[in-house]
């Protein structure tokens, strides 16, 4: 079979637990985690492998309806930072950022914040 059919691959099963890379690849490096919403999220895998690897996490949550399914996700993963952001409220976003500024700080050797990983809901047609 030529290589990239699907075929040389490892069968996997919905059973089948994912195993984590190796390695410590993002040792010292900052990531910012929006969209978790609860264990099953695309965003709280992204966060398992970040912090595997070695990141600092700062992990938001949409609203306090979701704050009891996020907040025991973020302390597993060691989350230095947990903010609220709600896109759609003024002000919060910049509360993240200025979150992460005051914890992380800035140098001239290094930013505050070096990944994002945003997992997106499903949008909402406007009203017309």
């Amino acid at each position: 079979m030529p290589p990239g059919n699907g075929k040389d691959r490892a069968p996997t099963t919905a059973s089948t637990s994912p195993t984590l890379p190796e390695g410590k690849a993002l040792l010292g490096k900052r990531a910012l985690i929006v969209g978790i919403a609860n264990q099953r999220s695309i965003a709280y895998g992204c966060a398992r492998v970040f912090r595997h690897l070695g990141a600092e996490l700062a992990i938001t949550y949409l609203n306090e309806k979701a704050k009891p399914y996020v907040e025991p996700l973020a302390r597993e993963l060691q989350a230095q930072i947990f903010a609220p952001c709600d896109v759609s409220k003024a002000g919060e976003l910049e509360g993240v950022f200025e979150q992460i500024g005051t914890k992380w700080g800035e140098s001239r050797h290094r930013a505050s914040l070096d990944r994002l990983c945003s997992e997106g809901g499903p949008a909402r047609a406007s009203a017309r």
